[in-house]
């Protein structure tokens, strides 16, 4: 199946927050895989990274090879001036323009044939360009994904996920308010017995540790009658007949800092707390705030591998977010905050 090439996306936009030779770091819109499930589909942001990069090293072989045939006509306009100085030493007038314009047709014939080779090397030279998934985000939340570019930097990469020293931070909005201003959710997860494309929390899974910060609240807006419960939502935390969880009342904004990676991490343990995600299908309530579960990937910070310097990629809230804060009684944090 290697031998499949990948489905490239020249037309969809990118939102790119960072570039250099070794990285990449893109602001991920809503409706995208991280990789695409099969070599020949589109629809994720490899594909979308594939034309990016396509069409950015054509750009920089196209001016090398601009470059390499400006190079190549100096000899020859040399050699043109010196023929009409020679012509006019050696030669009467009326012979002297006979050669020029026979010299002078030459060079047009040669750099037509130039400028001929130079386009179809443009368009024909193939490009092997292909991004290092270095992390994933899930189909519908938004944010910043980081993807290499070079294939030494990628081992460190890993190792400081894998070790747990990048830090990641989120936003988020849920429901209700809970009820201390920060909180460290240490619940394992694992695979849902009854919904296969859900997890839970179990002790027979995985670690998985997430901090949670409140950023702001609205404690009166009423959400009954203005949303409908995921498939889980009854299995969400809290106590169970308190007004806290039983009420659906008010909304938050809070800040996630996930220590481990695991898979619906932050939208499980905000629903294991009793808060669970505005717009989440699964854990928590949708309504017409935001088609989408209201979950931002806001900033991803680690040590570049090759060089020991600290890098943060900071990605800005998409639109559709920004208006459910607003229409929510919410407000968003300075965006020059620096992460824990």
């Amino acid at each position: 199946m290697r031998s499949v090439p990948f489905a490239v996306d020249t037309t969809t936009p990118l939102e790119v927050v960072y570039e250099d030779g070794d990285f990449i770091a893109v602001n991920k819109p809503v409706g995208y895989h991280t990789a695409p499930i099969h070599r020949w589909q589109g629809g994720s942001m490899v594909n979308i990274l594939l034309g990016h990069l396509a069409s950015k090293q054509q750009q920089q072989q196209g001016q090398q090879l601009q470059q390499q045939y400006q190079q190549q006509q100096q000899p020859l306009l040399q050699d043109q001036e010196q023929e009409q100085q020679h012509l006019v030493q050696q030669h009467g007038q009326w012979q002297q323009q006979k050669r020029i314009q026979l010299k002078q047709q030459q060079t047009r014939n040669s750099h037509q044939r130039q400028q001929r080779q130079y386009a179809e090397d443009s368009i024909q030279r193939p490009v092997q360009a292909k991004p290092y998934v270095l992390h994933r985000l899930d189909y519908n939340t938004s944010g910043v994904l980081l993807f290499g570019k070079n294939g030494k930097a990628v081992p460190g990469v890993a190792a400081q996920f894998r070790q747990r020293k990048v830090g990641k931070e989120y936003l988020a909005i849920t429901v209700g308010v809970p009820s201390q201003a920060s909180y460290t959710v240490d619940a394992p997860i694992d695979y849902h017995p009854a919904l296969a494309t859900a997890r839970c929390i179990a002790a027979t899974g995985k670690p998985a540790v997430t901090q949670v910060e409140v950023i702001s609240s609205n404690p009166d807006l009423q959400l009954t009658g203005h949303c409908q419960e995921g498939e889980l939502f009854h299995e969400r935390g809290g106590v169970v007949g308190s007004e806290a969880r039983e009420g659906l009342k008010g909304v938050a904004l809070v800040r996630c800092f996930p220590k481990t990676g695991r898979t619906h991490q932050i939208r499980l343990h905000l629903a294991y707390l009793g808060h669970p995600l505005i717009g989440d299908e699964i854990y928590g309530v949708t309504g017409d705030w935001i088609g989408r579960q209201a979950l931002h990937a806001r900033a991803l910070a680690l040590a570049h591998p090759l060089t020991g310097e600290q890098m943060r990629f900071v990605a800005p809230v998409h639109d559709d977010f920004q208006a459910a804060v607003a229409a929510l009684g919410l407000y968003l944090p300075d965006e020059q905050q620096r992460m824990h």
